[in-house]
């Protein structure tokens, strides 16, 4: 298993969660993957002691992956929004799409944490009232993909062949 992603999910059980990260990955056009599978061990209902920290730690991940992205944009000579109408297409506007997709609730393979609730890779100040106010009802769940057979991810050696040219 190569990649990783946590999922906030709004359920009864961890088994109904569990089917819905299922059904949500099956049915995913931009993120295919040959294997998914749920880590229970380090899965989470809203109830758990650790749930808010995990909850950080994943939004973390994604701010960081975030900011990974507009190193890169920045590293390619982007630095003024008044560039991008000359973006050359190519590894740039690939780097572009795959962070106004963190930004704007797309999920990719690029994902860390997904918020199913509200199709966000953020958790908006309301979803985290109703959170606190019912825990039971909410889960964070680890879920472990596998892109291909050998279980690399095709992407990210693009990235790389990019970066050494």
């Amino acid at each position: 298993m190569k990649t990783f992603h946590e999922l906030l999910l709004e359920s009864k059980s961890a088994a109904a969660a569990e089917q819905k990260a299922l059904r949500f990955f099956a049915r995913n056009l931009l993120a295919r993957y040959e294997e998914v599978r749920i880590i229970p061990e380090a899965s989470r209902p809203g109830s758990d002691p650790d749930f808010w920290g995990q909850l950080t730690a994943a939004l973390d991940e994604n701010r960081h992956r975030a900011g990974e992205l507009i190193e890169e944009l920045g590293e390619a000579g982007l630095s003024s929004f008044g560039q991008l109408r000359d973006l050359p297409q190519g590894y740039e506007s690939k780097a572009l799409h795959t962070l106004a997709h963190l930004l704007d609730g797309f999920f990719g393979v690029d994902s860390y944490f997904y918020n199913l609730v509200d199709d966000s890779h953020w958790v908006p100040e309301p979803r985290q009232r109703l959170i606190r106010k019912d825990p039971d009802d909410y889960w964070l769940l680890r879920v472990a993909a596998r892109t291909g057979p050998g279980g690399e991810n095709p992407f990210a050696a693009l990235r790389v062949q990019a970066k050494n040219l």
